[in-house]
């Protein structure tokens, strides 16, 4: 996936501090998700912070998390599956950013995201299944789904299963064996809940 972004990171006067972010023509401030304001981030609307461990520059490192590797913006779905990758963005990038100021283009980003993925995917199959299993659940009691059939479930589940996969792929381009570790506890779950044979 090209997103061809760079993120632009200053020291305003006054001490505070903006995030920008370039694609193409045109730049904007970074913004922060909205569902996850109020949750467990400290964000302050338009000043981020960088270059050191705590929970602005973890608010930061959700940001970017989330505006470049949520495929669909306001999608919670991909504010879900973008989640589970704040962690070496936050370790490995924001809290190495010098206070001063700093560029970073997209591949960077992505490309430590994916390192990190395919040399420890253990440490990201716990969050990936409870994002797919949360997203059948939360389908599965939907108001209305009472007596919903087993097929429907199944093939929401299976939807989910195709979904991320597609996300993986495209989006952090793992490859295939990477991504089959990464979704194998969703697979086991899938079909022991939904794909069980009569």
């Amino acid at each position: 996936m090209a997103n061809n972004k760079r993120y632009e990171g200053t020291r305003l006067q006054g001490g505070r501090r903006m995030v920008t972010v370039t694609s193409g023509l045109d730049t904007h401030p970074l913004s922060f998700p909205a569902d996850l304001v109020g949750s467990d981030f400290h964000f302050t609307a338009g000043d981020f912070i960088w270059g050191y461990r705590g929970s602005g520059p973890r608010d930061l490192a959700a940001a970017l998390a989330y505006d470049l590797l949520s495929a669909h913006k306001g999608s919670l779905f991909h504010l879900r599956l973008a989640r589970n990758f704040e962690s070496p963005i936050y370790t490995e990038i924001v809290v190495c950013l010098p206070r001063e100021g700093w560029v970073l283009n997209d591949h960077e980003i992505i490309e430590v995201v994916r390192n990190s993925v395919i040399e420890n995917p253990a440490d990201y199959t716990g969050g990936i299944f409870t994002t797919a299993r949360g997203l059948v659940w939360g389908y599965e009691n939907r108001p209305g789904h009472d007596n919903l059939a087993a097929e429907d479930l199944a093939m929401f589940a299976i939807g989910v299963d195709t979904e991320i996969r597609s996300y993986l792929e495209s989006i952090l381009r793992l490859p295939d064996a990477t991504v089959d570790i990464l979704l194998d506890p969703f697979e086991h779950w899938k079909h022991s809940h939904y794909l069980r044979p009569d």
